[in-house]
């Protein structure tokens, strides 16, 4: 945690000496003790306007997609636990934070209600880890940041205490790591649209608000102008919004005793004048904590600082912090000396100047752990008047050109830029600039790796390299290769298990992402989609017969397969026999096929009715001088024909045979 200054301030805002005032507040309860209509806890220490300035803002929307439009009034209060009594003790933010925010924030999640101590949050948790042992109160951002960091206990875990030292067990440090927050953003408080959208979203807003001796003694309704003198800062938590009543909805720590069962209505336009801190709480929304990732490209600054050292480091995944390590050695006997949150460790404990320190980092994520990173050497203190050497080089290829840049180096005139020429086996000096940035436009080949190193100088003198970076120049995408998807297999038609429908499955094709269902059309001779399905099951609710014919082909985006083979399918009630069907391998029986009867080159069905044999005379011959004309002789008759079987299905009777010969001549030569 950054400690900072608590400056004072008069302003509009009501940025006040809240210490001072919180002092003489503690004095006065313990004179006039603590009715109900007698003085309040309170405990909300003052965020200087420049720290509170430096939050994220937060913007509508934000975290949850689409700003919703804004209802007429929103109350979350059904999902929080009845208000509670923070006693005389100066933990507000602490209530505000815990148990109403995130109570409400694991209820809404989790749905498990707040009837018991185990679904409630303890004040106790978060306030004794940040009041140092004494109770001054905190600062509404310091108790967020213990959320976020480490979750908060139950009420199960930790109750509720007066007594400002107890530290939380590791039981209840263990629970509250399932109970974390992921980030905090400031609220427009002077916009009162801009807190209604984040309750509107589901958010509640915690606040900070300036209280006078009128607020004490509020009964109810809606609280509309100040009386009485400024007796400090108090937080709470916003929980709805009604714009019959143009008033905040907030839930106090002042018991079910104070206001409406605990609960206030504040008119906008005092929360505009006299809130001066307003926040949002975002939930995480799961925990799961995995090992994080070995931080790398560990960084230690050389003699850049004449009593510091700066380390800096890459984000490892899934590590929500980092522990720092520091070593006389590069190999061992390295002891823990910080924790952070970012990736930046500024070193000024107990350094010598000109003597090398090694590092090594840790990535944090709950109880989980990260092995140790790889070393960066680092000293303090100018030797023999060696310059800084640049560090978090950066490098981005975009449109053809390469993009560096690079953390700004102190008391120097500028920065030489060098790439690895290939050729040359060395690095070459491309360029010099006086800024921590550089654009390469030279031509750089597809495919391949640009390497650079960067350097600061002075008037007389050049520092060491930076630590290489490369950058990848890419190469062009080729075209992806059709993947051939082969037809389905095993395809299986219902055989009237259905009254309306015919119910087709077949097994999957590789490289298909759906199928297309075919059926054949008697009438134009094709195959005819009836259907598409991600699956590998269709039922065709409208089949154009009760006897139908189908077949499946796989396709993705850029090609179709085969057709299956096609199976026959019916609908309840099909009686009639099956034809006969040919697949390419016995494409004929003992007749001829016309062209027009080659339905599939796959596979053939004939189901017409088969007309009895005409007399050959008739079949071959129109007329009787046609016939007489066809031998010549008897004897050419008898060596036409292989046997007497196959001279009589040529001419079917012995009397045809007669009438087809005599008198004939010139047939054959």
């Amino acid at each position: 945690m950054i400690i900072m200054k608590k400056t004072r301030h008069h302003s509009f805002l009501g940025f006040v000496s809240l210490r001072m005032i919180f002092s003489a507040a503690v004095a006065l309860f313990l004179a006039a003790g603590c009715g109900d209509s007698g003085p309040k806890g309170l405990g909300l220490q003052e965020t200087p306007a420049m720290l509170y300035k430096s939050f994220r803002a937060s913007t509508p929307g934000a975290h949850e997609g689409k700003a919703p439009e804004l209802a007429a009034d929103v109350d979350l209060s059904p999902m929080l636990p009845a208000p509670g009594n923070q006693g005389m003790i100066g933990s507000c933010t602490a209530w505000t934070t815990a148990y109403a925010c995130k109570s409400y924030q694991e209820n809404a999640e989790r749905g498990w209600g707040v009837a018991d101590n185990k679904h409630i949050f303890s004040p106790s948790y978060i306030y004794n880890q940040i009041n140092n042992g004494s109770d001054s109160g905190a600062a509404l951002e310091d108790a967020v940041m213990v959320v976020i960091k480490s979750g908060c206990a139950t009420l199960d875990s930790m109750p509720y205490t007066q007594d400002l030292r107890v530290q939380p067990s590791l039981a209840a440090k263990t629970e509250a790591a399932n109970y974390k927050a992921v980030s905090f953003a400031r609220v427009d408080a002077t916009n009162p649209a801009a807190v209604k959208e984040k309750l509107n979203s589901g958010h509640p807003v915690l606040i900070g608000m300036m209280v006078y001796e009128n607020f004490q003694t509020y009964t109810g309704g809606v609280y509309s102008s100040i009386k009485g003198n400024l007796i400090g800062g108090h937080a709470m938590c916003v929980v709805g919004y009604d714009e019959g009543k143009h008033a905040f909805k907030i839930i106090n720590s002042w018991s079910t005793a104070w206001g409406e069962g605990g609960y206030a209505w504040i008119h906008y336009d005092i929360f505009v004048k006299y809130v001066p801190v307003c926040l949002v709480l975002y939930d995480e929304v799961t925990y799961s904590p995995v090992v994080p990732s070995v931080p790398v490209n560990v960084e230690a600054s050389l003699g850049t600082y004449a009593d510091k050292i700066e380390v800096t480091w890459e984000r490892a995944e899934n590590a929500e912090s980092y522990e720092v390590f520091r070593s006389l050695s590069e190999t061992e006997n390295f002891t823990k000396i910080a924790v952070t949150k970012g990736t930046r460790y500024i070193d000024s404990k107990g350094l010598k100047t000109g003597t090398h320190y090694y590092y090594a980092i840790k990535g944090i994520n709950g109880e989980k752990e990260s092995s140790l990173s790889e070393t960066a050497s680092g000293f303090a203190g100018k030797i023999q008047n060696i310059i800084g050497i640049p560090l978090d080089v950066e490098g981005l290829f975009d449109f053809g050109i390469i993009y560096l840049s690079w953390k700004k180096t102190p008391d120097i005139n500028g920065y030489n830029v060098y790439a690895f020429d290939p050729e040359k086996e060395t690095y070459v000096m491309i360029g010099s600039t006086r800024n921590p940035a550089y654009k390469d436009d030279r031509e750089h080949a597809p495919g391949t790796t640009a390497w650079y190193v960067i350097t600061a100088f002075t008037a007389n003198d050049e520092s060491q390299p930076s630590r290489a970076l490369s950058v990848d120049i890419p190469a062009p995408q080729k075209p992806e290769e059709p993947v051939m998807i082969d037809a389905p297999r095993d395809l299986t038609a219902s055989q009237g298990d259905h009254e309306d429908r015919i119910a087709l499955k077949w097994k999957s094709s590789e490289g298909a992402d759906e199928y297309t269902v075919f059926c054949w059309n008697e009438k134009t001779e094709t195959w005819d989609s009836v259907g598409e399905t991600t699956d590998t099951e269709f039922e065709d609710k409208q089949p154009a017969r009760t006897l139908a014919y189908y077949a499946v082909a796989g396709k993705n985006d850029r090609i179709s397969g085969e057709r299956s083979q096609s199976v026959s399918g019916f609908t309840k009630g099909y009686t009639k026999e099956e034809p006969a069907v040919y697949d390419d391998k016995d494409y004929y029986d003992d007749r001829e096929l016309e062209d027009k009867d080659y339905k599939d080159e796959d596979l053939y069905v004939d189901d017409r009715e088969q007309p009895e044999p005409k007399p050959v005379t008739d079949a071959f011959f129109d007329t009787k001088e046609e016939q007489e004309e066809f031998f010549d002789s008897k004897e050419e008759q008898e060596e036409f024909f292989d046997s007497k079987e196959d001279e009589e299905k040529f001419f079917g009777t012995k009397k045809e045979e007669e009438d087809f010969f005599g008198g004939t001549e010139g047939f054959f030569d």
